[in-house]
């Protein structure tokens, strides 16, 4: 059986407060890539290091340290907008303090 590669050979860095964007055809490795970094999937070899953090070995830490805009965001229809809000929010290790005031200043608190 021959598997194929989803990603070979790919390396950047990404500064501080610097947006980063992959974009590419589909099967390009995208999705792969990201769910590397976030410690999603064990890649075959290589490394990925996020702040000095080796994100096989710790990647919960990557998940603070990492943003990722899917193509199709998955809301929970059943929640709140401030519900998702919050439940995104503690997945991401983020206070909730903010949260009413985002949904409030994006217009959704009705």
């Amino acid at each position: 059986m021959n598997i194929e590669e989803a990603v070979d050979d790919i390396s950047f860095s990404v500064c501080s407060g610097e947006v980063f964007g992959l974009l590419g055809p589909n099967g390009a490795g995208k999705t792969t890539t990201l769910k590397s970094i976030l410690g999603l999937v064990v890649p075959d070899g290589g490394m990925v290091s996020i702040q000095g953090f080796d994100a096989l070995k710790d990647p919960k830490n990557d998940r603070r340290n990492v943003g990722f805009l899917p193509e199709r965001v998955a809301l929970y229809q059943n929640l709140t907008a401030l519900q998702n809000l919050e439940l995104f929010a503690q997945v991401k290790g983020v206070s909730l303090k903010s949260c009413e005031q985002l949904i409030e200043q994006v217009g959704l608190a009705d």
